[in-house]
């Protein structure tokens, strides 16, 4: 919802296909389905939405087939349930578009490809760089080795796992992918680094005590703390002086203005802001603590009495407007 990725599926068709076109249709019909069911949520809550949702379909004979509402040879031994797609075409609540094979990162999850390719979609998907600094984190602290403190800032902001979201997120959101902004992400973006930097160090300024306990050496302020011989109370102050810079490093690329669309830079300034929601007071994810859990009450399940509050406030008002 909004620039947020929260729905998402894979599974095995039910029936089998006689052709790729026909597969693909079924799934372009399957994801209607639930578009749907979305759209009538969002139509629930007072969100209705008056553009069509787009689909990608990487198969210019489905999307043909979708959109031509006349039955022939090929398509009169599909299910009829799978045509209601045309009719969520016409009714504009439904778009589908052409999406190359080229830019379809997904084919990695359901074709057996040439190793090029494979390895081109891994690096786009981030997981060769994730990979590569668990096992190095690992290595450290398998070894009792504590790093210097760039070596593990440029380690631990790929090991928060925020890089591998946000290039899934940019994939799922971005209607026009460009080989530019495929290229800054390959070479690590300052959209991309700086949130996912910020996410590590709150994380580490608030997880500090039981990473100890667990034995754990690896963490910014110990790291600082080895190289420097500084206390832990000014290596604290060292980590919030770099995450105010972070936040500033970030602005700044958003100004420049970045090559991605603005729903998926939206993405990465919400991941940063949801770092900072949840390690403000503790490790609200680990052990959440009083005020973390009020405020996960607060959002997710108290409910806003927006009416009451403005006729309070237009009340307020006025007695204040009669006696003066």
């Amino acid at each position: 919802i909004g620039s947020g990725v929260f729905s998402w599926a894979s599974k095995k068709q039910q029936s089998v296909a006689q052709s790729s076109a026909e597969a693909e249709y079924v799934s372009a019909s399957l994801a209607t389905s639930q578009t749907i069911w979305l759209r009538r949520i969002l139509e629930d809550i007072g969100e209705k939405q008056k553009e069509a949702t787009v689909m990608f379909c990487d198969n210019k004979s489905a999307i043909d087939i979708a959109k031509n509402p006349v039955y022939h040879s090929r398509t009169r031994h599909i299910a009829i349930k799978h045509h209601f797609i045309r009719d969520a075409i016409e009714d504009g609540e439904v778009e589908l578009k052409f999406c190359k094979s080229e830019d379809q990162v997904a084919d990695i999850f359901t074709k057996a490809l040439p190793k090029d390719k494979f390895n081109y979609f891994r690096e786009m998907l981030g997981w060769a760089d994730l990979c590569k600094s668990f096992l190095q984190e690992a290595k450290w602290n398998h070894e009792k080795v504590t790093p210097t403190f760039d070596e593990y800032i440029q380690n631990a902001w790929i090991s928060s796992s925020g890089a591998v979201l946000l290039v899934h997120s940019y994939f799922l959101v971005t209607e026009k992918i460009s080989k530019e902004a495929i290229h800054c992400l390959d070479n690590h973006h300052g959209i991309l680094q700086w949130p996912c930097t910020i996410l590590r160090l709150y994380n580490d300024f608030s997880t500090l005590s039981a990473e100890l306990e667990r034995g754990e050496v690896t963490n910014a302020l110990t790291c600082y703390m080895h190289e420097t011989g500084q206390s832990e109370k000014l290596a604290g102050q060292h980590i919030s002086q770099m995450i105010e810079e972070c936040w500033m490093k970030m602005n700044k690329e958003l100004i420049s203005p970045p090559p991605f669309e603005e729903n998926f830079t939206e993405i990465a300034v919400d991941l940063a802001r949801i770092a900072l929601c949840q390690y403000q007071y503790g490790d609200a994810h680990s052990s959440p603590g009083v005020i973390a859990r009020n405020r996960i009450f607060s959002v997710i399940l108290v409910p806003i009495q927006l009416l009451e509050t403005a006729q309070n406030t237009t009340t307020e008002w006025k007695s204040l407007l009669a006696s003066s």
